[in-house]
């Protein structure tokens, strides 16, 4: 590790950063140089690509994934002429959703793929959906049963 660093700071003293900046030594440069790197790769943190569902409508888009994969569960299972065909339903379902919000599978997929690899945005959509279903729990127990929720 020190030999890396020690290379670095040769490689700076003897580049023409050293020239362009006089007064910094060689281990100001790295630091600033770290330093550079870091800003810049915290700049785009929580910052969601245009190609990538926004977060508001990535949420409408999982409650309602959420909603055909309950249905599956409690209506279709029970149907046996569907039974067999349950795991198609499910793909109808998906689909069906896909439609209601004007995107398709491959928009929904790289949506997804992109929130789970972002930790700290996907936390706030599931901990949203979460919030939002106690809030339908909690009106359906008190009667306010307004489903367009």
């Amino acid at each position: 590790m020190r030999g890396r660093i020690q290379y670095l700071a040769y490689s700076i003293q003897h580049s023409g950063l050293r020239k362009r900046f006089p007064g910094l030594s060689a281990l100001q440069m790295l630091l600033l140089i770290f330093g550079l790197c870091a800003f810049v790769a915290c700049m785009n943190k929580g910052k969601i690509p245009s190609d990538v569902l926004q977060r508001d409508e990535m949420e409408k888009v999982m409650w309602d994934m959420i909603q055909a994969d309950r249905f599956s569960s409690q209506f279709m299972e029970r149907d046996s002429n569907l039974q067999k065909n349950i795991k198609i339903e499910n793909l109808k379902q998906y689909e069906r959703v896909f439609q209601i919000h004007k995107i398709t599978k491959d928009e929904f997929v790289r949506s997804f793929k992109f929130y789970l690899s972002h930790p700290e945005i996907n936390q706030v959509l599931f901990d949203t959906m979460s919030a939002r279903a106690n809030r339908r729990r909690n009106d359906v127990y008190t009667g306010k049963t307004d489903t367009a929720k």
